[in-house]
């Protein structure tokens, strides 16, 4: 399977799976009169699986985070080292 096609099923395995999350989150607070412990191992497991896509997401774009965190750190240092000196020639 190339990298594409698995980014679209770990994406869309996350969205449902957090959706699920969502909807069984706002439906045990008792306000539709469903008994929350009914929905709770859907909530759990829907919960689990959404963490375990999400890590998986994380991981398949791990050198992207890297190489951006390095990009916008670099960026800020260089506005803020600008900034010193401006600041420090009033």
């Amino acid at each position: 399977m190339n990298k594409n096609k698995l980014n679209y099923f770990i994406d869309i395995g996350a969205l449902i799976s957090g959706t699920i999350v969502l909807a069984t989150g706002i439906l045990k607070l008792n306000i539709f009169r469903i008994s929350p412990m009914a929905l709770t191992p859907a909530h759990d497991w829907s919960g689990i699986i959404f963490a375990v896509f999400v890590l998986i997401h994380f991981m398949l774009h791990f050198k992207w985070i890297v190489a951006t965190t390095k990009g916008y750190k670099s960026h800020f240092t260089s506005k803020i080292a600008k900034e010193t000196v401006a600041g420090s020639s009033n």
